[in-house]
């Protein structure tokens, strides 16, 4: 349900930019309409993030879900962008509980190799629903545009499950007990700033892919938003099939050094969309986007984890998501002059120099004793 927010309209946001083509600022304020939500998940998510520490994960969940159906199916009897914009922020609000309580729930119920493997399964699981909910946007999106809005009514279905399987979890483990008592509990800033920096960085990138490549199709004369969906669709089935084997790859591989390759490969796959002037070359460099990707998330999910007390991990957490979903919002910002001025493969090309730069950087400082020591 956290990747909602965005997938489902966004293979019908070209026709959304062509029925409010008459409004001032148009093209920004559409880009803005499929980002707002994240803006307002960033901004509300440290809150949630208390409240799940303070009351418990399940409040939380189940009162979001409520506000996800009635914010979600919005755009189904909305008719300015400026209504709808406001719908997208209450969407946004309700994300932000839902992931902050989801990830604090995975990370209570598990613990060690078993936690890793369920890090993957869920970032996963995300996946396979940017994969159903892209193909169905798509296809929802080819009726009418406000058709999408319709699936945003699956909270409907998935509130009463929430409310008789999920269960609070025991609030303290015997080893967290044992260390409260002894004053040890202490939350480690720098190394949680560092990983929120990162994350904040893979994301402001790698959301220039459902920003732009609809608009970069439309360039290549695929011009169906069912088309348009089954492509963003299959690099997230692609990037859900790697994050199953995050389990495996982090037994040998550090934090950082997972956090690096991600870097590269997703600028690696920027630069070859850059060159891309049929579909074949697009869905290759598409490709190896995903592969940036599928490891990146359950990474860095596991990573704020691993590092972060029980006493804080809802706090961490909504600090997490505020740093993901300020780069989704802020992804379009900082395009808009590159698209502007240079076009949108330029674009590409830039960002995934930029990206594959960071990967290196990142790659050296890998190799240092004190990294190796802070971010195993």
């Amino acid at each position: 349900m956290t990747v909602m927010s965005g997938t489902t309209v966004v293979a019908a946001m070209p026709k959304v930019s062509d029925y409010f083509q008459g409004v001032p600022n148009a093209e920004l304020l559409v880009r803005l309409f499929l980002t707002t939500p994240f803006l307002f998940t960033a901004l509300t998510a440290p809150l949630a993030g208390y409240v799940v520490d303070r009351l418990g994960r399940k409040l939380i969940l189940i009162s979001s879900l409520i506000v996800f159906g009635i914010a979600g199916t919005s755009g189904l009897y909305l008719n300015s962008l400026f209504t709808l914009i406001i719908g997208r922020a209450l969407l946004g609000i309700s994300i932000g509980g839902i992931l902050t309580a989801c990830i604090a729930l995975t990370a209570d119920y598990y613990e060690r190799e078993e936690r890793q493997r369920m890090m993957g399964l869920q970032t996963s699981f995300m996946g396979f629903g940017a994969v159903v909910f892209l193909s169905l946007g798509g296809f929802l999106g080819d009726i009418h545009w406000r058709a999408t809005f319709i699936s945003y009514a699956i909270a409907v279905i998935i509130l009463p499950a929430c409310i008789f399987f999920i269960t609070e979890p025991q609030r303290l483990k015997k080893h967290e007990v044992q260390a409260a008592k002894l004053g040890e509990v202490k939350l480690p800033y720098l190394v949680i700033a560092s990983i929120y920096t990162l994350i904040f960085f893979h994301i402001s990138i790698f959301y220039l892919v459902p920003v732009l490549i609809p608009f970069f199709l439309q360039g290549l004369s695929y011009t169906s938003s069912t088309h348009i969906g089954l492509i963003l669709a299959g690099m997230n089935l692609l990037s859900a099939c790697i994050s199953l084997t995050y389990g495996k790859v982090k037994t040998h591989f550090t934090f950082l050094e997972i956090a690096f390759s991600s870097f590269l490969f997703l600028g690696l796959g920027f630069i070859i969309i850059s060159f891309s002037t049929g579909i074949k070359i697009t869905l290759f460099g598409l490709i190896i986007t995903a592969l940036g990707l599928g490891w990146f998330w359950p990474n860095a999910n596991l990573w704020v984890n691993t590092v972060t007390p029980f006493q804080f991990r809802g706090r961490a957490i909504g600090g997490l998501a505020t740093c993901t979903y300020l780069g989704m919002f802020f992804s379009p910002i900082i395009a808009q002059p590159f698209t502007s001025r240079y076009g949108i493969a330029a674009t590409f090309g830039i960002i995934g120099t930029l990206s594959v730069g960071l990967g290196i950087i990142l790659f050296l400082f890998s190799f240092k004793k004190r990294s190796a020591r802070i971010y195993k």
